[in-house]
């Protein structure tokens, strides 16, 4: 299937990120018994296919009319880690990551 083929062309570590639609709003009904419940069915299939551990987050930078709505599947857990970092922690992974030059600036 095509969701296998996603799954197997990521590296062991890999992540899936999937746009699903429009971000839910207050005050809509769950997702199960509304128009999103296709949502329902893509994650677990996600899960189905191997990925350890899925997120959802909203994005209103897309520059569409309101926001969109995205899934994450990440095909090792330990990145989790990552992924829910602190911009501090961030910024000390990318100065670890850094290669310095023979001038000594990065």
């Amino acid at each position: 299937s095509f969701l296998s083929a996603l799954y197997h062309a990521l590296s062991d570590n890999g992540i899936l990120i999937t746009q699903v639609g429009d971000a839910p709003e207050r005050g809509e009904a769950p997702e199960h018994v509304s128009l999103n419940e296709n949502r329902i069915v893509y994650s677990n299939s996600l899960a189905k296919q191997g990925f350890e551990f899925i997120a959802d987050y909203t994005e209103d930078h897309t520059g569409f009319e309101a926001p969109w709505y995205f899934y994450a599947a990440f095909k090792d857990s330990r990145m989790r880690a990552n992924w829910m970092a602190n911009e501090a922690e961030i910024t000390r992974e990318i100065q670890r990551r850094a290669v310095r030059t023979v001038d000594g600036s990065s």
